[in-house]
């Protein structure tokens, strides 16, 4: 019974190794035309705690950032895009 263990173990080690070894990373390739267009937007939330002596100051932050992307031009080795900066809003609480 050991023996028929330890071979089902052995199999399922081996198994994982040739799943690991030859398992391909996923790459994702971009395709775009002369003249798309995509927005994107990133929502950043931090809080933190400034210290002075035995002062504590609570200061919450809130930002989101959008800017859209244009494909200007196309080369062998990537695109050209135009980054356009269209919206930034920053709020903060701090003290209370």
């Amino acid at each position: 019974m050991k023996t028929h263990l330890f071979n089902i173990k052995t199999a399922l080690m081996a198994l994982l190794l040739f799943a690991a070894c030859f398992s391909k990373a996923q790459r994702r390739e971009l395709t775009f035309k002369q003249g798309d267009e995509y927005n994107k937007t990133t929502y950043i939330s931090a809080a933190s705690i400034l210290q002075r002596g035995k002062q504590t100051f609570n200061i919450n932050t809130t930002s989101s950032i959008s800017k859209s992307y244009k494909v200007t031009g196309i080369t062998r080795s990537g695109f050209v895009l135009t980054v356009t900066t269209s919206h930034i809003d920053d709020t903060m609480d701090a003290f209370w």
